[in-house]
């Protein structure tokens, strides 16, 4: 199974965990890194971790997203490299096909089974949708920031997969803006696109992939051990395990202390479910920042961010981010009764 992700020094705690996870479940994974600064290769270069073929930025970037570079902010230039990066590893390894994955995933069992049901479906492309829970709120998500997540997205080395994918990186050169408008968000929402313009584009819809805070609040726990969980969905009662999670905006501060921005989304949320994912995915970060500060001197907890319950900047974003005043009253009651559990420490 080829994997491929990109991420600088500020998130690689999040990303070898991730890594961990994957090994963890999967019987056969190489992930290819584009390491984005120099402290990131030189780290990950060091560790010369089983399964992980690192590429310095260096390597990767050409004259096109040099230009790119100067015309957008750090995240939307981030997002603009996502398909570039699905190329280039695709094209400089020659690769059958290849999957690109967020750094913030963690994997709880193997999405082998998922990713060969897409190998086996004569499509070239597979996206997977936000499945969003069913609030006000989420419908003007879908509509503003896309159905599409760019999480785990596959592309085969065929023809018609090179054009979607060709398609995709083209349009995200011309735009990739982080300010919803005119249709457009990020890399995402052309995602969107992608059934109407092209064959061959197939969706996974597989049960416990693609879990997150927008959707979470659809399940609820119904059994968990030492290396599973069980989890059934409210509405239509299919249960499984949970694949993959994504741990979307999520704040990790030095004093053990997390801000999951969970229980502020609309929505009755299982807190045994939440806290079951949430807590040992904190613990586990917690672990690979001190690792990685006793070794390499990253992550100095002198030097992070400290906890704060609302940030500077985030009260101001808080109030002024709604898009009308009944999503603001809807907000500001889940803020008074359901925000302090968003507040872990571990």
């Amino acid at each position: 199974m080829n994997l491929c992700t990109l991420f600088d020094s500020n998130y690689i705690d999040r990303a070898l965990v991730t890594y961990d996870s994957l090994i963890s479940v999967c019987s056969d994974v190489t992930l290819y890194v584009i390491a984005f600064d120099r402290t990131c290769f030189n780290t990950l270069n060091t560790l010369a971790l089983p399964g992980m073929v690192v590429i310095p930025y260096e390597e990767f970037e050409d004259d096109t997203l040099r230009n790119a570079k100067n015309d957008r902010s750090a995240r939307e230039f981030l997002w603009t490299c996502s398909g570039y990066c699905i190329r280039y590893i695709m094209g400089r390894f020659d690769l059958s096909d290849l999957t690109y994955i967020d750094s913030d995933l963690f994997f709880y069992n193997s999405p082998e089974p998922a990713l060969q049901a897409f190998l086996d479906s004569g499509c070239d492309a597979a996206i997977i949708s936000h499945r969003y829970s069913r609030h006000p709120e989420n419908e003007f998500n879908a509509k503003m920031y896309g159905k599409y997540c760019v999480q785990f997205n596959s592309f085969k080395n065929t023809e018609n997969g090179k054009k979607i994918l060709d398609w995709w990186i083209d349009r995200c050169i011309e735009c990739c803006t982080e300010n919803a408008r005119d249709g457009l968000f990020g890399d995402q929402k052309y995602l969107d696109m992608f059934a109407d313009m092209f064959d061959g584009v197939y969706e996974y819809e597989d049960f416990g992939m693609g879990i997150a805070p927008w959707n979470v609040d659809d399940y609820r726990i119904l059994k968990k051990d030492q290396t599973d969980m069980i989890i059934e969905n409210r509405h239509t009662h299919e249960n499984g395990s949970i694949i993959f999670y994504h741990f979307h905006s999520l704040d990790i501060f030095p004093d053990g202390g997390s801000n999951i921005r969970v229980f502020i989304r609309p929505g009755k949320h299982d807190r045994e479910l939440v806290e079951s994912l949430y807590k040992p995915y904190i613990s586990k970060i917690n672990a690979k920042r001190r690792f990685l500060f006793d070794r390499f001197g990253l992550f100095d907890p002198d030097k992070q961010e400290k906890g704060q319950k609302l940030h500077e900047g985030e009260l101001k974003t808080f109030l002024t981010c709604e898009p009308s005043l009944y999503f603001l009253i809807r907000k500001f009651f889940r803020y008074l009764f359901h925000k302090n559990k968003d507040y872990i420490s571990v």
